[in-house]
């Protein structure tokens, strides 16, 4: 019943949608409603976005909690396309592996040219220092493609809840974020969330800003 419900309120928001681009003949009234079912859950507006980090940052644990709720899981997801439903937005992520080798298909997951509806979320081990400089490496190599240019970016620093985490300010500097509270870097909004993806902690936030601003 709910998932013929949803097929019913995403068909209303298409036509919402449709409407919005012949302004000024759209209804108020039918922007205000749209917006409204979209709050309270009815119905979810849709992004893409990208998964990525170094190895041993803690993908697969959040991966694992945004789908199972827990940071095990007895069976592997897939990589490409996996629905995950977060404030009010489904993003249909494509999971990129960290290690070294790997990271040379990371382009292979970015469109040839910006997308609205595109966003990136790059996970980094807050306990580890001393890959910070690999990881702005990484990091800045990938915003250079084409396809990435103004795709906002949300940099989650994991594991935050032990001893040896960096705090937030040292982040910032270490991975050349310094424009971070202006709101963008360079040409795309950036923000930095600290959590604990086995713990459940602190991502939900970073998720409703992407929700935001993609």
């Amino acid at each position: 019943m709910f998932a013929h419900l949803q097929v019913i309120l995403d068909g209303f928001r298409w036509l919402v949608n449709q409407y919005v681009s012949f302004q000024p003949f759209v209804s108020h009234e039918f922007i205000y409603i749209n917006a409204l079912l979209t709050y309270y859950g009815f119905i979810y507006k849709h992004a893409n976005i990208v998964l990525f980090g170094l190895d041993g940052a803690g993908k697969s644990t959040l991966m694992n909690m945004l789908l199972h709720n827990r940071p095990h899981a007895s069976r592997k997801h897939r990589m490409i396309d996996i629905p995950i439903k977060r404030v009010g937005t489904i993003f249909h992520t494509t999971h990129l592996p960290g290690h070294f080798q790997a990271r040379r298909i990371w382009e292979l997951a970015v469109p040839e040219y910006p997308k609205p509806d595109f966003g990136l979320v790059y996970i980094v081990d807050a306990t580890a220092p001393e890959r910070f400089a690999e990881a702005r490496e990484a990091l800045e190599k990938f915003l250079k493609l084409e396809g990435l240019k103004g795709v906002p970016l949300l940099v989650l620093g994991n594991k935050f809840d032990e001893p040896m985490a960096v705090e937030r300010e040292g982040m910032v500097r270490a991975l050349g974020l310094e424009r971070l509270d202006e709101g963008a870097l360079g040409d795309r909004p950036v923000n930095l969330v600290r959590c604990s993806a086995v713990y459940g902690i602190g991502y939900e936030d970073g998720f409703r800003w992407l929700s935001k601003v993609v």
